[in-house]
């Protein structure tokens, strides 16, 4: 981890500031490879694990959605699904929806505190940090999949990664200029609580994004998984297996019925594949409302917000 990313970090137990203790090892004078942080005020340690900051690592060696979607991102690393694409989207598509979520027209020259809760791959992430290179990203997530992307986030100085529970992150309030969360939320227990914690994370004048899965849209993946029961209580392969062997059904009836689930388009075998086991692996999955949307965003205190997809949902303190 970067010295900087100190400044911007607290304690998740009572958000004290934290410095380095003394066992720190350094591959240089900005980055820390191993050692923990430790809390100014309750004591509490928190360990650097290969250049990432890991908050709540008992909690998430025994939490299954952290599990699932270590074992999730793991598989794609390994190209068990698709090659390159990330849910048949390129690059350049993230980088694409993440400006038309804030509607702006040259991320290049953005000079700003971003954070995105979920980073998942680490595509987005990755390529706003390489193309915003004023910027400071910050990127989080439950899973395992941070530390595939340690080595990455050291090429670039702008480009921060913790491991943690969105819903409980170890960032100061009022940090962010922009948080970004897409696909996230829904699998948390309550994704209310989550959005209120990622709200608090954007400062004034600040913006937040979030996009859930919408109850009134058709998908064809959430029909699969309540048939199924609870697959996500199998064993990683035994879901591998069962989405290899879906994949070419669904893509006959994505086909045949021209009733697409996410995109508006065919996709591929392999990114079926790796939508059925992205969707039967985690241990909550909630299909969202507007009405429960506006009920979540009055409860955070979100001043103004607009649907601008189904289910994408722009926030901020108004005008």
């Amino acid at each position: 981890m970067k010295r900087l990313l100190l400044d911007i970090l607290c304690c998740i137990k009572c958000s004290d500031n934290l410095f380095f203790s003394e066992n720190i090892l350094a591959t240089d004078k900005d980055e820390i490879d191993s050692g923990a942080l430790e809390c100014k005020g309750c004591g509490k340690q928190y360990p650097i694990i290969n250049g990432i900051p890991v908050f709540q690592a008992d909690a998430l060696d025994q939490n299954v959605t952290a599990k699932a979607f270590s074992e999730q991102w793991n598989a794609h690393k390994k190209g068990l699904f698709e090659k390159k694409d990330v849910f048949g989207f390129t690059e350049n598509d993230y980088i694409s929806h993440f400006c038309y979520a804030f509607d702006i027209k040259n991320h290049h020259s953005l000079k700003e505190v971003i954070i995105e809760a979920g980073i998942g791959s680490g595509c987005l992430a990755y390529t706003l940090a390489k193309e915003s290179s004023n910027a400071t990203i910050v990127g989080i997530d439950i899973s395992d999949s941070v530390f595939s992307l340690s080595s990455t986030a050291r090429e670039l100085p702008n480009l921060h990664l913790i491991q943690c529970d969105l819903v409980n992150p170890p960032i100061k309030k009022g940090t962010a200029d922009k948080v970004y969360s897409s696909g996230v939320l829904h699998h948390t227990e309550n994704p209310s609580i989550g959005l209120s914690r990622l709200w608090s994370l954007v400062n004034k004048k600040g913006e937040l994004y979030f996009w859930v899965y919408p109850s009134y849209v058709h998908c064809a993946y959430d029909w699969l998984r309540k048939f199924l029961g609870h697959p996500y209580k199998w064993t990683s392969k035994v879901r591998y297996s069962l989405s290899w062997l879906l994949a070419p059904i669904m893509w006959t009836y994505f086909f045949s019925t021209k009733r697409y689930s996410y995109k508006q388009s065919q996709e591929t075998i392999e990114t079926i594949a790796f939508r059925i086991f992205d969707n039967i692996s985690p241990e909550f999955q909630h299909r969202i409302s507007k009405n429960e949307v506006a009920a979540w965003c009055n409860h955070a205190g979100i001043k103004s917000f607009k649907i601008i997809n189904d289910l994408g949902v722009h926030c901020s303190n108004g005008s």
